[in-house]
C-alpha cells in the first residue's frame, strides 16, 4: 500500500498522505478532474491544511500541479466518489492510511525509548563520574549533595 499512501517529516511533525495523482490513477479519473474536484472546495482553513499543492515533474519532464492531501483531506474528497469500485477502493485507502499511522506511531515510539535510554545510561555514567570525583576529592556524597547534583545532571541530559 506504500504506492497509495506516504509519509513525510518536517520540523513540526510526521505525516501521512496521498497525491492528487494516486487517486486519481486508482480511482480511474483524469487528474484534470480530482484537481477540479478540490479546487471547487471552499477555501477555508480545513482545505488550506489538508490539500497542500506541490509540483511533480510530467512525463514530458514540464512542471505541473498536484496536491498532497492528508487523511482527512483523502475522506472529504473521496465522500464525493461512486460505485462499486470506488467503495473498493476508498477501504484500500483508508486500511493504507491506518497501516501508515501505526508504521509511524511505532517509528516515533521506538525512537523516543532509544532515546529515553541513551539518556538513562549518559544519566548513569554521569552520575557515578559525579560520585568518584567527589571520592577522589575526599568528600562524603550526602544523599541530599547526590540528589542535587543528580537532577541538575537530568537537567543538562
Amino acid at each position: 500500500m506504500k504506492d497509495i499512501v506516504q509519509w513525510r517529516e518536517d520540523a513540526e511533525c510526521v505525516e501521512a498522505f496521498t497525491t492528487s495523482l494516486v487517486i486519481a490513477e486508482k480511482f480511474g479519473k483524469r487528474h484534470k478532474n480530482v484537481l477540479q474536484a478540490i479546487e471547487s472546495m471552499p477555501k477555508d482553513d480545513f482545505n488550506r491544511l489538508n490539500f497542500q499543492p506541490v509540483d511533480y515533474v510530467d512525463q514530458k519532464g514540464e512542471r505541473r500541479l498536484m496536491y498532497r492531501i492528508t487523511r482527512d483531506g483523502f475522506t472529504l474528497l473521496a465522500m464525493g466518489f461512486t460505485g462499486k469500485d470506488a467503495y473498493q477502493w476508498k477501504l484500500k485507502f483508508i486500511d493504507a492510511f491506518n497501516k501508515m499511522e501505526r508504521q509511524l506511531r511505532s517509528m516515533m515510539r521506538k525512537g523516543w525509548l532509544e532515546h529515553r535510554s541513551d539518556a538513562a545510561l549518559e544519566y548513569r555514567v554521569m552520575s557515578r563520574s559525579l560520585q568518584e570525583t567527589r571520592s577522589l576529592e575526599g568528600k562524603e556524597t550526602k544523599t541530599h549533595h547526590y540528589i542535587n547534583e543528580a537532577k541538575l545532571v537530568n537537567w543538562a541530559l
